[in-house]
């Protein structure tokens, strides 16, 4: 696996361990959902149900590392509504389990 791939794919399972959310709400994320300044993230549950929940401060800082690279690997978008992982540019993250 090269450097970037294995970065990425750390800091996805990093964040799913670091906060107990589910593989499609992981891969939905987008970057509005994510609060630095609480460690939390906004996720929306099974039937349509807004959650919050709580993320560890080094999941947390790993995912702001994430995010600088992700911007200049991918040339993600910076806006709110752009998702957090990304596999193509600017494509999100699939929600298969079997691809995380």
């Amino acid at each position: 696996m090269n450097r970037i791939i294995w970065c990425e794919f750390r800091k996805r399972i990093f964040l799913f361990l670091g906060s107990g959310i589910r593989v499609n709400e992981l891969s939905n994320l987008r970057l509005r959902d994510l609060d630095f300044e609480e460690k939390q993230i906004h996720v929306l549950r099974k039937g349509g149900k807004k959650d919050v929940v709580a993320v560890s401060p080094p999941s947390m800082q790993d995912i702001k590392n994430y995010l600088a690279v992700r911007t200049e690997h991918y040339k993600g978008s910076n806006d709110d509504t752009a998702y957090v992982f990304l596999t193509r540019v600017n494509d999100p993250f699939p929600t298969a389990p079997s691809r995380l």
